[in-house]
Parts: structure tokens; sequence; C-alpha cells
């Protein structure tokens, strides 16, 4: 599993920019987070980099979308790839709906 954490720049046409999230919604890859003005920051999940590509490049093609920019990116994996010894806590709430909340929390501290 790939989450990807995503802020979009939407275009300042309000039409465009609702039609954007509207079809973000519809796809269970995306979960938005609080919009800010013309940013939306968004978790997406991918089952394998194929599928994230995809996903990343049918943003692009949604009108009422301006930029997309990658903030982050988790690659999950299992235990062999972990540190030696290094414990990684179980989220309380799916990685999604953490890395979203993360960047609306970046968005408003960036204004400020």
């Amino acid at each position: 599993m790939i989450t990807s954490g995503l802020v979009i720049t939407l275009s300042l046409d309000a039409n465009l920019a609702a039609q954007a999230i509207a079809a973000l919604g519809a796809r269970s890859e995306f979960t938005p987070g609080v919009r800010n003005d013309h940013w939306l920051p968004v978790a997406m999940e991918a089952h394998d980099d194929e599928h994230s590509r995809e996903a990343h490049d049918w943003l692009y093609t949604l009108p009422g979308v301006e930029f997309v920019d990658v903030v982050y990116v988790n690659f999950g994996g299992d235990e062999s790839t972990q540190v030696a010894g290094a414990r990684t806590p179980r989220p309380r709430e799916p990685i999604s709906r953490q890395l979203a909340d993360q960047a609306s929390a970046l968005q408003v501290n960036h204004e400020h």
C-alpha cells in the first residue's frame, strides 16, 4: 500500500473547484481534508506504484485542478523494511485521515 499526502491547488473558478472536489469524493482512494481557500489537502492510498501513478495522473485531468503537490509518500512495507528495534505505533485512525489532518494543519500554519 502506498499512501501519499497531496495538496491540490484548485481553480479560482468556484464551480470548477466544486466539480473537482465532488469528483474526488467519488473515488475511494482519495480522502480530502479541510479546504483552505484554493488549497485542498488530500490523502491518497494506492495498491501499488501503477495504481498510484494512475490516480495521480487522473487528478491532473480534472477540471478545477490547477496543480498537485506531493508533500509526503509512505511506501508501507513489511517488518523486514523496519529498522531493527524500532517500533511503529498502530494508528488510531486510518493513515489517510491522519495525513489529511496534517496537511490541513500545514495549510493553516502556512498562512499565519
